[in-house]
């Protein structure tokens, strides 16, 4: 997948790069800070003895469940945006947690120190761009678009010598991949002629992500900086 999503994006700057030479479009890279929200699932339970999954200790005794955390927390952004014409454009979108958080609470291991799940999600678009407004100082950006959104999840196990010294490990496991629909809006701001700044809101429709969270929408908002070429 990442190689594919690599050649589509070679593609589309290859292509970019022709319409913008030929037409005098604008060609937008920007980086983006925010956050989007998921609720957490319903906690998980394994039967300490036989190990099968379970749901209740009521009609399981032997049953332990496990609680997991919510989407949140910072995301980092990457994109650029390539206006075909004044109205209409293509862009690219990556939004990361750049840092793994816990998935479920840390669980303590006698002998060993820690276990913990941890997570780090992506949300990857390809999107069409329609602006209806777009001035010298101010676009309006409706942005939709389909893409890809990985959940992946380690494995991060302590050792501790003692309560000072201790090393941690992580062991990645396979990700998990869902087809993402997405929804944005924005008003881009420009400061100077090239540099802008847009606030915008997300939506992002996930089929199948409750698998890890607890629901299929995911909403959010990032604020984008980024450095503008060419003729609006």
């Amino acid at each position: 997948m990442r190689r594919i999503a690599q050649y589509l994006l070679l593609c589309f700057l290859a292509i970019g790069s022709v319409q913008f030479a030929a037409a005098q479009t604008s060609f937008d890279v920007n980086m983006g800070f925010g956050s989007f929200h998921d609720k957490a699932a319903a906690p998980f339970g394994t039967d300490s003895v036989t190990g099968n999954p379970c749901s209740s200790t009521q009609t399981d005794p032997n049953c332990i469940l496990t609680s997991t955390n919510s989407l949140g927390g910072f995301f980092l952004g990457f994109g650029m945006d390539l206006m075909l014409k004044k109205s209409y454009g293509l862009g690219f979108s990556w939004a990361l947690t750049p840092a793994r958080s816990n998935f479920e609470t840390p669980q303590s291991v006698a002998g060993v120190g820690s276990v913990a799940l941890q997570y780090r999600q992506h949300f990857i678009d390809f999107n069409g761009i329609y602006s209806p407004i777009n001035t010298k100082k101010v676009q309006l950006k409706l942005v939709p678009g389909i893409g890809v959104a990985k959940f992946g999840i380690s494995e991060n196990v302590t050792q501790c010598v003692t309560n000072t010294i201790c090393a941690s490990e992580v062991e990645p496991f396979p990700s998990a991949n869902h087809f993402d629909i997405h929804a944005g809006v924005g008003v881009q701001v420009y400061l100077t002629d090239h540099i802008f700044v847009r606030p915008q809101f997300d939506y992002h429709y996930v089929p199948n992500l409750t698998e890890e969270f607890g629901s299929n929408s995911v909403f959010g908002g990032m604020v984008w900086v980024g450095y503008s070429w060419g003729d609006r």
